[in-house]
């Protein structure tokens, strides 16, 4: 990937973070991000405005390709149907400018940025999530320099540009699916 403007997005509940990543003759370079809240907003008015942010981005930047982290919902339905509706706003920005774009699931976003994944501790005890999310910040901002970090940020931005960066990794590429391959079991017949 030469040459090209990279969007990633990370959508939560809270707010979606988005980010512009530049590719010049393979230099990475954060040319922007931010974040748009929507915890205090309802279902509709947060849909218009992740619409109408991603779309000023989109017709500032013009990217050539969108990295979207991949919806994680535990349990919680409602969590899943407010996620789904915020992605299908995105997608339909993106589908209207005809930017391709890749979802890459949280595990590999944090593995690719982080060069593997180490999820227990020093001490034998399982890292958190949160704990997980400030590794993945850390390498970041140690990726793109400190000084590219000019404005406030949070987790959903950092995921945002994990994402733009996971897609630079992997060439614009889909992640390969592990084939499961079924063993056949072989019956021995006697006559």
């Amino acid at each position: 990937m030469e040459n090209c403007t990279i969007l990633g997005i990370d959508i939560s509940k809270v707010s979606t973070g988005w980010s512009i990543i530049k590719v010049i003759d393979n230099e990475l370079k954060l040319i922007d991000y931010g974040y748009i809240p929507t915890e205090k907003l309802n279902h509709s008015d947060s849909l218009i405005k992740i619409d109408e942010k991603i779309t000023q981005v989109i017709e500032k930047y013009k990217p050539n390709y969108a990295s979207i982290e991949q919806m994680f919902v535990g349990k919680n339905a409602g969590t899943g149907m407010t996620l789904a509706n915020a992605h299908g706003v995105v997608l339909l920005a993106l589908a209207k400018k005809n930017i391709p774009h890749r979802y890459y699931s949280i595990m590999t976003i944090k593995s690719k940025t982080l060069g593997g994944i180490k999820t227990k501790k020093e001490d034998g005890s399982k890292k958190n999530g949160l704990e997980m999310k400030k590794e993945v910040e850390r390498k970041i901002i140690e990726i793109f320099g400190v000084n590219s970090f000019t404005k406030e940020f949070n987790n959903d931005i950092t995921d945002s540009i994990s994402a733009a960066y996971t897609l630079y990794l992997m060439n614009g590429q889909e992640i390969e699916k592990k084939s499961k391959t079924k063993r056949k079991s072989k019956k021995s017949t006697t006559k």
